[in-house]
């Protein structure tokens, strides 16, 4: 497998389980909530959300792990993932997040460019955990000249 193609089978894998887990398709079993997501993130983890702030892998788990069920319509699609650069045990790639139908939103539809940066790790299930994820929102025309019909 390529950088490219385990890096976006990671982001793939990753918003095919929030998706799931979101909506409550997925049970609520701890032990599926920490190999399925928990155990993906390296623990030096950092993310930089669109709305601001830096969050570490303790508090994006437990705030995940906490929305189970909490968005019952959310839909979840990763576009145009790219492989930005390789580097030692590094590597880095950027990706879209599209989403409709998220709960406690002012709009339905919303659009995130994502750098995501991850560590090898040979017994992650791509070879690969998150260490770093930095989110920027999608500019008000940039989003209408979307498709949210998936």
């Amino acid at each position: 497998m390529t950088d490219l193609e385990a890096a976006q089978a990671e982001v793939e894998e990753l918003h095919v389980f929030l998706e799931g887990w979101l909506r409550g398709d997925l049970p609520r079993e701890r032990g599926l909530f920490q190999r399925d997501f928990a155990a993906l993130f390296d623990p030096a983890f950092r993310m930089l959300p669109p709305d601001g702030g830096a969050v570490d892998r303790d508090r994006v788990t437990v705030a995940i792990e906490g929305a189970h069920g909490a968005s019952r319509d959310i839909r979840i699609r990763i576009q145009n993932t790219e492989l930005l650069a390789v580097g030692g045990d590094l590597v880095a790639t950027a990706y879209e997040e599209h989403q409709t139908g998220a709960a406690r939103t002012a709009v339905p539809n919303h659009a995130r460019r994502s750098t995501a940066l991850f560590r090898r790790a040979p017994d992650a299930r791509f070879g690969l955990l998150w260490l770093h994820l930095h989110e920027t929102w999608f500019t008000p025309e940039e989003m209408a000249a979307l498709r949210f019909d998936f």
